[in-house]
């Protein structure tokens, strides 16, 4: 995998090897004429569908990640005492910060209970241009 930093707009996105190759020739085009475009331009110009829902999925995870790591950084712990806060081992807090780690729903309430934290899980319809 190949981490982008977009650092004008500091947009976090992890890219599959097989997308890597035309990010990297884009990218490698954008500094040639000094512009750089938000990496998730790159991924709606250059996927297809289904490839497009794993980088949405990606997109909540990392989102899930970087909370526990700034809860984690404000709050002055290391993943050890995180993972005792959490009640669950300084390897499951390592994989939820990767934003590898798929958790359940269970889970993501459990860490949210434990840290303050509101869970908001908003589940709806698609609304579409064409309905009346």
């Amino acid at each position: 995998m190949l981490l982008i930093i977009n650092c004008v707009q500091m947009e976090i996105i992890y890219l599959e090897n097989s997308l890597s190759r035309i990010v990297c020739r884009e990218m490698s085009k954008m500094l040639d004429n000094k512009k750089l475009i938000s990496a998730y331009k790159i991924v709606e110009r250059y996927t297809n569908e289904e490839e497009k829902k794993y980088f949405k999925l990606d997109d909540i995870l990392v989102g899930i990640a970087v909370k526990i790591i700034q809860y984690r950084i404000k709050n002055n712990l290391s993943q050890k005492e995180l993972a005792a806060k959490l009640g669950i081992s300084q390897a499951m807090v390592s994989k939820l910060e990767s934003g590898d780690y798929n958790p359940t729903v269970k889970m993501l309430y459990e860490i949210a209970q434990n840290l303050g934290f509101e869970l908001e899980i908003e589940f709806r319809e698609k609304t579409s241009h064409a309905q009346h």
